[in-house]
C-alpha cells in the first residue's frame, strides 16, 4: 500500500469541492490548526486547487478559538466544537458579545476574514473574557 501524504486543509477543501457539484467554487477551510495553518480559502475550477489566502495558526487561529469556546461550556476536548456548532442555530442574538468579535474579525473588500496583525491567540481569548 503506498501513503500519498496531502496538506491538512487541502483535504477538508477537496471533501467539500468534490461533494459539493459544483466544477467552479470558492473554499473556506477553518480548523484549529493544520501543518501550519488555521484558515484557507481556496479558488477551485475543474479540480485544480489554488490557495488563495493563508492564515497561520499562530498569528490567531478561529478553530481553537471555538475549542476554547467549547471546553467553557464544559464540552470535551475536540468533541465540543461539532456539538457546539449544532446547537448554534438554537441560540439567541447577543449583541455585547457580536461587538466584541465585530471588535476582532474584520472583513476588508474583498470579504476575506483577518486578524489585526497585533493580536494573538492568547490577546483574543483575554479581549472576550474581559
Amino acid at each position: 500500500m503506498k501513503v500519498y501524504p496531502v496538506e491538512h486543509h487541502l483535504t477538508h477543501a477537496a471533501s467539500a469541492y468534490y461533494f459539493s457539484g459544483f466544477n467552479t467554487a470558492t473554499v473556506l477551510t477553518i480548523d484549529g490548526w493544520g501543518e501550519i495553518e488555521s484558515t484557507v480559502i481556496w479558488k477551485v475550477k475543474n479540480g485544480e486547487f489554488e490557495k488563495v489566502l493563508s492564515i497561520p495558526a499562530w498569528h490567531g487561529s478561529i478553530g481553537a478559538l471555538w475549542d476554547f469556546v467549547s471546553k467553557n461550556l464544559n464540552f470535551g476536548i475536540l468533541e465540543g466544537p461539532g456539538k457546539v456548532m449544532g446547537l448554534a442555530p438554537y441560540g439567541r442574538d447577543n449583541l455585547e458579545i457580536y461587538k466584541k468579535f465585530e471588535e476582532i474579525f474584520k472583513l476588508d473588500d474583498k470579504i476575506f476574514i483577518f486578524l489585526p496583525n497585533n493580536l494573538n491567540l492568547i490577546d483574543i481569548l483575554k479581549f472576550l473574557l474581559r
